[in-house]
């Protein structure tokens, strides 16, 4: 079940993804889902240089500029980053440990540390809503210093910096920054769901916060450039956690 949850969030993603991509061009939600799926498994292939095969896979399939779904994968992962940190941070806010570890200390700094994630969350976000604001500028000055390379460097450079632009004009329209924020949270309660199912299934009948405590370890862990979907250093942080 856990795994089945984990596939659904293929489905999410991609829904998402065509959200992102609305601004810049419309793609088929069929195609969005074969990229995903085939970059996801990439992934557990080659490790985390797999995720240039998904925004490429797209390129192919809808001949939409590698630089604007690669822009877009940047904004995903912003969506991303925010989504997990805030996860994380608000569970440390009311997180209670278990009675035998109970620990008024620990607790203090278990909560400094939620606070401080949140506050950094809040500072990302307003950063992310001024360069969308100063777009113009931004590529005006892009431009500037673009001149000074050869044009082959240039091109692309320029084209990124105005499909992250494009892309990030979802923070300023409500409609879509609620479908964007929606499959967020689909994609996060789905990977929650999961790793709950999982723990439960091998004996750990966590409550949710400690479920997200030990997903937020476990996601650090993730991160590390490993074959196998960071096989070895997931497990071992999850483990920690």
């Amino acid at each position: 079940l856990a795994g089945l949850l984990i596939n659904l969030t293929l489905v999410a993603r991609s829904l998402r993804w065509q959200a992102f991509l609305s601004p810049i061009r419309a793609a088929k939600l069929s195609n969005l889902f074969a990229a995903t799926s085939v970059g996801f498994g990439a992934i557990f292939v080659i490790g985390r240089a797999g995720e240039i095969i998904r925004p490429a896979v797209l390129s192919l399939r809808e001949r939409i500029k590698p630089t604007a779904t690669f822009a877009t994968i940047l904004i995903e992962r912003l969506f991303d980053t925010t989504a997990v940190v805030s996860l994380f941070a608000v569970n440390l806010l009311f997180f209670k440990l278990p009675p035998d570890q109970s620990n008024a200390n620990a607790l203090d700094a278990i909560r400094s540390v939620g606070l401080a994630l949140l506050i950094g969350v809040a500072l990302g976000i307003a950063l992310l809503v001024m360069l969308r604001l100063k777009a113009a500028a931004v590529i005006e000055w892009a431009e500037r210093q673009g001149a000074r390379l050869p044009k082959k460097l240039s091109y692309p450079f320029l084209n990124f910096i105005r499909h992250l632009a494009e892309g990030l004009s979802v923070l300023l329209n409500l409609r879509a920054l609620a479908v964007t924020i929606f499959f967020t949270a689909c994609v996060w309660t789905l990977v929650s769901a999961a790793t709950w199912l999982t723990l439960f299934a091998f004996g750990l009948n966590f409550p949710i916060s400690h479920t997200i405590f030990v997903l937020g370890f476990g996601l650090v862990g993730s991160v590390a450039p490993t074959p196998g979907g960071s096989a070895g250093a997931f497990h071992a942080a999850a483990a920690k956690g």
